[in-house]
């Protein structure tokens, strides 16, 4: 049974546990407070209890309220890949009869979502990810014996909760301005230098041991923010970067609902196009379900359905056909054409911590990602606008 704080508190202190960034944060970290560490299937239970509240009521949960139909939010929350948000958390609140007391770490202070009489529990939320919080005698403490439930209406851990908050956004802001560079290691005593070249010019000036055999390795060193930028390296915080998110309301998304027509076939969005290709001529009939699909999770899901039986050719065509499909997107799209070559001359990223193909991101404050759809765009404003045109307009 999870333990509950006592009236006096004496040397407690609120400190974070960590659960996975995996689009399921908020209903793992709620299932931890409640029910414990490590149950099983949070999100996909705690994500159908939510629904089936929404779709057994629907006056209070109304197109207004939800932002969308209440049948198809119901069905919206119970996919993996959407968060969940203020409304799960009162629906929770209320089935665990809990005060959710959520820690704006961002912004420094508490919300309480008090729908519950039971206990109090902690939620911090970053901005981007919810954990838990519990309370403890110390920084490192083992989940036996740690308090995460408090007492219904008291205050007095908020303080310490948002000690907590401000030391993990201090935390944050260091990594964020950190970066990683790729430097080369010598196996036989451990120096680190820049390149091959270097490695070269060190074995002949440095004596090693009779074992040392010629070999080095690649490593990654990480760098402070106030350190110049290594060469080849995006800095994603940079003036001359221009980030977007990978969502369906960003225009420069594959997701972003612009219809192309390529070849004759009309297509709703680039990522309906890429999928498309991805099963061309494949058995089952699935390029076919992709055309008619009618939103981006059926894609997705059909893209699932069809995991190990793409072409043959896939991952050698991959990267022309998202070219072709952005190509189309831009050159049929004039509004979105114009947005692209007011870019200018910057560095386009997509900001996309599960496509690493794709995008890039920067958990811990190291961009990594191979930034594929980042390149495309600019491909294509380079052919939409002649160097000169960019040039000017970065001026």
């Amino acid at each position: 049974a999870a333990t509950t704080a006592a009236a006096d508190n004496g040397a407690l202190r609120v400190i974070r546990r960590h659960v996975p960034d995996d689009h399921e944060c908020l209903f793992t970290a709620i299932s931890y407070l409640a029910e414990g560490p490590g149950v099983a299937n949070a999100g996909k239970r705690l994500r159908k209890l939510c629904a089936d509240k929404i779709l057994s009521d629907p006056d209070t949960y109304n197109e207004a309220v939800l932002g969308r139909p209440n049948a198809e939010y119901a069905t919206w929350i119970q996919n993996h890949f959407n968060w969940g948000g203020e409304n799960e958390i009162g629906i929770l609140a209320t089935h665990f009869d809990l005060e959710i007391t959520v820690v704006m770490m961002e912004y420094g202070f508490c919300m309480p979502y008090t729908f519950g009489t039971k206990h109090k529990v902690y939620l911090l939320y970053t901005g981007q990810h919810y954990d838990p919080m519990v309370g403890a005698n110390g920084d490192v403490a083992p989940t036996e014996g740690e308090v995460r439930h408090f007492t219904v209406g008291d205050t007095s851990m908020d303080a310490s909760a948002l000690e907590c908050a401000e030391e993990h956004k201090k935390i944050k802001e260091i990594k964020a301005s950190q970066r990683t560079v790729k430097k080369i290691k010598c196996d036989g005593c451990g120096a680190i230098g820049d390149d091959a070249a270097w490695f070269q010019d060190h074995c002949g000036e440095v004596e090693h041991d009779d074992d040392f055999a010629w070999t080095c390795t690649d490593v990654e060193v990480v760098e402070e923010g106030d350190e110049p930028t290594p060469e080849g390296r995006i800095d994603l915080s940079s003036p001359d970067v221009h980030c977007f998110y990978n969502l369906e309301d960003e225009g420069f998304s594959n997701n972003y609902a612009s219809p192309i027509e390529v070849e004759g076939a009309v297509y709703k969005s680039v990522f309906h196009y890429n999928i498309a290709k991805k099963f061309e001529g494949v058995e089952g009939g699935l390029q076919a379900k992709v055309l008619a699909a009618t939103t981006i999770q059926e894609v997705r899901a059909l893209d699932s359905e069809g995991y190990g039986s793409e072409r043959p050719d896939w991952d050698g065509v991959r990267e022309v056909v998202m070219v072709d499909g952005i190509t189309a997107k831009f050159t049929q799209n004039s509004e979105l054409a114009a947005e692209l070559i007011a870019t200018g001359a910057k560095t386009i990223v997509m900001v996309d911590a599960a496509d690493k193909w794709g995008g890039m991101s920067a958990e811990g404050g190291i961009p990594t990602g191979k930034n594929k759809v980042g390149e495309a765009l600019m491909k294509v404003r380079a052919d939409l606008a002649p160097p000169a045109d960019i040039t000017s307009m970065a001026s």
